[in-house]
């Protein structure tokens, strides 16, 4: 039973987070799919500005000056390097008034995100029998033509376009006339500012219901674990107190079988003080069967349950009667019973049955689980407005990690599987809901090896 709860949590356990990576898996995919729709968006918005005729002006006026630095280049004016060092500068000082166009026709977009620009100039070839490349695309050092200046790690490419044009000019060397045939090709890119930012925003309704969704799993596979782990409790619970009413059913029913055969024996019927015997012992044995019926049937009640008959009681002659009578039924020389009481006079209202029961249940516990010399101090005391008994004894003390279970119905404390006392695990529990039904409270402090303190506080205005 144990293995396969065991395999059947392991299981929950995979089929949630299989669950969770699916989901999570699924969410990161409508992420990509709107993000590829918001930046195919904003390329659609963007496209129209390129086609305006004051950018193109300048534009031109830049490329011009850059093909006429490849003319004098070509006819052996200038160096290449040089070439290109003097474009970018004559386009850096274009770059401020494209700039200032652009924002304004993007403002005219009415975006409802702020983006940057760039026109980058990805490579310049000069078209011959053997081409000649001027410029290539470089990603850490991008030759920036016109727009604001940002790294391009995570930019978006909004539109690609490429520039031919042919002149004529005359070679130095030879003195001739020749055309010349120069290829640009241009990449454009935005950067969108707060770009996860907008795309969740958009997700929200998404995002909401996976995590609900989520919730929801979490919500429904706690439940499910923790009612498993409970079932398995009460069914080991239950086939423990099974087990444990048996064994102790089956010893007074033994007991009764051997005396109502002995009463067919002819010697003992004749014999009057065997027949007394015999029948004093099958009294005594069905007064047992009656007292552990009953310890099931009453200690299984819960506080709302119980029929408490309330008397107004003076608590410190009611506690002295029920010791001295107490005293009286300790047979074992090894129990000292030691008492301290308030001298003031308390007047409270109890069921005088139910709550003597409690207590004793306390003394018997201090006796039951104790080796050796049996020391019990029962002390009563007034304090902050409140009655406290407490019952201190120097027993064998509670594991920490049992000390929370103490009060549940049908819980023994045990040494590993092992209970060292037979009992129905109903004494604590009935003594908590009596403790209860009195509106007061119960609490236990232990330590292993070295006795426990139950304390019991009633509230004295109850009285």
């Amino acid at each position: 039973m144990k293995s396969k709860t065991s395999l059947l949590i392991l299981a929950s356990i995979v089929a949630f987070l299989a669950l969770s990576t699916i989901q999570v898996y699924l969410v990161y995919n409508t992420y990509t799919l709107k993000r590829n729709v918001f930046i195919s968006h904003i390329s659609d918005e963007i496209s129209p500005i390129d086609y305006d005729m004051t950018l193109d002006s300048i534009s031109n006026v830049a490329l011009n000056y850059l093909q006429n630095q490849l003319r004098v280049y070509k006819s052996g004016g200038i160096s290449k390097q040089k070439a290109i060092a003097k474009s970018r500068r004559k386009i850096d000082s274009l770059n401020a008034l494209y700039k200032k166009v652009y924002k304004n026709l993007l403002a005219g977009q009415h975006l409802d995100y702020a983006v940057k620009y760039q026109k980058v100039l990805e490579s310049a070839v000069i078209l011959g029998t053997e081409n000649d490349t001027l410029f290539q695309r470089n990603e850490s050092n991008p030759f920036r033509i016109f727009g604001d200046n940002f790294t391009l790690d995570k930019a978006h490419t909004v539109s690609v376009s490429r520039n031919l044009s042919q002149s004529d000019y005359k070679d130095v060397k030879s003195g001739e006339e020749k055309t010349l045939a120069i290829e640009l090709k241009f990449r454009d890119y935005v950067k969108i500012i707060d770009e996860k930012s907008i795309v969740f925003k958009q997700m929200s309704g998404i995002l909401l219901g996976a995590f609900l969704i989520f919730l929801m799993v979490v919500g429904l596979f706690y439940y499910s674990l923790r009612s498993l782990l409970k079932q398995r409790k009460i069914n080991t619970i239950k086939t423990d107190f099974i087990n444990n009413i048996t064994h102790e059913l089956k010893t007074p029913l033994t007991t009764l079988n051997i005396g109502t055969k002995s009463l067919r024996n002819k010697t003992i019927l004749e014999n009057p003080a065997a027949l007394n015997a015999t029948l004093d012992t099958i009294d005594r044995q069905n007064n047992r069967l009656q007292q552990l019926i009953d310890q099931v049937i009453y200690k299984s009640v819960k506080a709302e349950d119980l029929q408490l008959k309330f008397e107004k009681t003076e608590l410190i002659s009611f506690l002295r009667q029920i010791v001295e009578d107490y005293k009286m039924g300790i047979t074992d020389p090894q129990v000292q019973l030691h008492t301290a009481f308030s001298e003031e006079k308390i007047q409270v209202n109890l069921d005088q049955f139910h709550f003597s029961t409690a207590l004793l249940n306390l003394l018997d516990n201090a006796i039951k689980y104790n080796e050796g010399e049996k020391i019990i101090y029962l002390s009563v005391s007034v304090k902050n407005k409140a009655i406290q008994i407490s019952v201190k004894d120097n027993g064998i003390g509670i594991p920490k990690k049992q000390l929370p279970r103490v009060f549940d119905k049908f819980y023994r404390i045990s040494d590993g599987d092992v209970h060292t006392n037979k009992s129905f695990g109903l004494g604590l529990f009935y003594t908590y809901q009596i403790i209860k039904a009195h509106h007061g409270t119960i609490q236990v402090k232990s330590n292993q090896g070295k006795g426990s303190l139950f304390l019991i506080k009633l509230p004295l205005n109850d009285a």
